[in-house]
């Protein structure tokens, strides 16, 4: 898995003329998917906590989300918190998915880049003035201390 070091965008557009070969592609790839998608709504998640968020990349609103996943025989809850920023709904916003770093994020080990990555990341987005950041409440990599 390729792990970008900033945030990204992704954007589909119908209006050129191989918008329609572009549509195929991508129904294409994501019937692969499919059973995982059944087994993904099948696991509900829940916004938990919610608030107003400054930071010095600017005006974010922070949300807390629960989930429960997997079969009812190993049944995990696992958590995130996502940073959202402007209108995120007319256009693609950036977006960032940062798995939690311990290590690099909070005491800035020189081991990893993950705090650069994380900076750069609301850098852009507090720039741009919309997107989101998720920020995922488990070790990316399996590289941080208790992994």
């Amino acid at each position: 898995m390729v792990r970008p070091s900033h945030p990204s965008r992704t954007r589909f557009s119908t209006s050129a003329p191989e918008a329609s070969n572009s549509v195929c592609l991508v129904e294409a790839l994501a019937t692969p998917f499919n059973h995982y998608n059944e087994t993904v709504s099948d696991n509900e998640i829940r916004q938990i906590a919610s608030a107003d968020f400054p930071t010095r990349w600017g005006k974010f609103r922070i949300y807390g989300f629960r989930g429960h996943t997997g079969s009812d025989g190993d049944r995990r809850v696992e958590e995130a918190v996502a940073l959202l920023t402007g209108d995120v709904k007319s256009a693609p916003p950036l977006v960032r998915i940062h798995s939690q770093c311990l290590t690099g994020d909070v005491f800035h080990s020189l081991r990893c880049d993950c705090r650069q990555q994380l900076e750069l990341s609301l850098s852009m987005i507090g720039e741009e003035g919309a997107g989101i950041l998720i920020y995922e409440l488990q070790e990316g990599r399996g590289i941080g201390l208790m992994a």
